[in-house]
């Protein structure tokens, strides 16, 4: 994160809208609520793919930061971010200083259905090939070679709870948003 030469951290704002509101005393809680967040969030990771996709189109080199959620408190604090917002994604973008091998995807039929999610019987079987592929890119790449898969991945990531990670839901609390309405 601290190579890229420009880092845009796309944030979730219900702060203006709320103020705006508040200004013309409509404010209500609604208007704070999960719903509403998760739409701010939404527009933030949609916004930051479409840089992504006119960042890559002129040549540039991309790379989203989920890790600023590893300390969301302490990203909050660094930009001095007001109540009601959340930091939702972080975009690295520049010139490329290396032009990597193109990672393999995972099959369409394994990731997307027709009119009802598909749960498989056994997902190491449906995705053996892919782990195939996956761990034969990993070992003949250029850079950061490595023996791994993609089995081996999600089990380590999924596992990984790290030290501030935990703490998302306070923050969002302490943010003022109101997540949890009986």
């Amino acid at each position: 994160m601290a190579r890229a030469p420009h880092l845009w951290i796309f944030i979730a704002d219900i702060n203006r809208n709320y103020s705006i509101a508040c200004e013309n005393n409509e404010e209500n809680e609604v208007m704070i609520g999960f719903d509403k967040f998760i739409q701010a969030f939404t527009d933030a990771i949609i916004s930051a793919q479409n840089v992504v996709n006119a960042a890559e189109s002129m040549g540039l080199g991309t790379n989203y930061f989920g890790d600023i959620h590893n300390d969301t408190a302490h990203i909050i604090e660094l930009l001095n971010l007001p109540k009601l917002t959340y930091p939702a994604v972080g975009l690295g973008f520049g010139i490329p200083n290396q032009d990597p091998q193109i990672k393999p995807k995972m099959s369409m039929d394994i990731k997307s259905f027709i009119d009802k999610y598909e749960v498989f019987d056994n997902y190491n079987e449906v995705i053996s090939e892919y782990d195939k592929e996956m761990q034969t890119y990993y070992d003949l790449r250029d850079e950061n070679r490595r023996s791994d898969k993609f089995s081996t991945q999600i089990i380590k990531e999924l596992g990984i709870d790290l030290e501030n990670s935990s703490k998302m839901f306070k923050t969002l609390l302490d943010q003022g948003f109101i997540l949890n309405k009986e």
